[in-house]
């Protein structure tokens, strides 16, 4: 038999069967429709909350203070009930 041997063999730097080999086993075999679906509803979101604050069209409403600071007060309506 011819066995071939590669360099990136994670069960030597992992050990034989640690927490992030279980993990990783569980979500690409147990729960995999899972793991797919809730990628792309993330995906989804990200382009969502992208699109989102490129919208062209933002009115701001912003104050003039130098037209408020000038004001003349003798011309204003004044209701001090």
């Amino acid at each position: 038999m011819n066995t071939i041997h590669s360099n990136t063999d994670f069960n030597n730097y992992f050990g034989v069967f640690s927490n992030l080999k279980a993990v990783s086993v569980a979500l690409f075999s147990n729960y995999l429709f899972s793991f797919l679906l809730a990628s792309y509803i993330l995906l989804l979101a990200m382009i969502a909350v992208i699109a989102l604050t490129l919208h062209k069209n933002f009115i701001s409403k912003k104050q003039n203070v130098y037209s408020q600071l000038m004001v003349n007060y003798k011309n204003t309506i004044l209701n001090y009930a």
